[in-house]
């Protein structure tokens, strides 16, 4: 078992899953980078970009994500956006990778999804900007329901002590 999942460590697992493969980590894109694609037969199959919390507090990086996000689909490519409240498993690689989902060899965390990390770098919904609470709640209603019931458990589990977690709640159940 793993610690939480990371951009590096999710980068390493698409390297390892995707043999035979192109592979590039920091694809330029103009000025802009994209985490990782992977091609084949020079035709990008999938992006991906580990979205860490400044993708749901900046609206600056809210607005670039969706640039690149169309760009993708101008290229008739998959983009994977990873949120860093996901932890791997079947469910989770299922939800996010589609039918890339069966190539990918991962080992689960000892995290549960959600926001159980005491990290600075764990923020809460509470504290995303307009545009991130936005996204949040569509990707949270998109999510398998066993992964949906994590992410709420872990949000209850920090509301008695944290108002952006107690806000967060209120804001998902409407």
């Amino acid at each position: 078992m793993k610690d939480y999942i990371t951009e590096s460590a999710f980068v390493k697992i698409l390297q390892d899953s995707f043999d035979g493969y192109a592979v590039t980590p920091q694809f330029k894109l103009g000025r802009k980078r994209i985490d990782c694609v992977v091609s084949a037969n020079d035709r990008i199959l999938f992006g991906f970009e580990f979205d860490g919390f400044q993708h749901y507090t900046l609206c600056s990086q809210i607005y670039r994500d969706m640039d690149v996000r169309e760009w993708f689909k101008t290229q008739g490519a998959y983009l994977v956006r990873w949120p860093y409240w996901l932890q791997p498993n079947s469910e989770t690689i299922a939800w996010a990778f589609g039918e890339y989902a069966k190539n990918i060899a991962y080992e689960e965390t000892m995290y549960p999804n959600g926001f159980i990390s005491r990290e600075p770098s764990c923020i809460l919904p509470g504290d995303f900007c307009a545009l991130g609470l936005e996204r949040f709640k569509e990707e949270f209603n998109s999510l398998p329901p066993t992964t949906r019931l994590q992410v709420l458990d872990s949000l209850e589990a920090r509301s008695t002590r944290e108002a952006a977690a107690k806000e967060a709640l209120k804001y998902l159940r409407g």
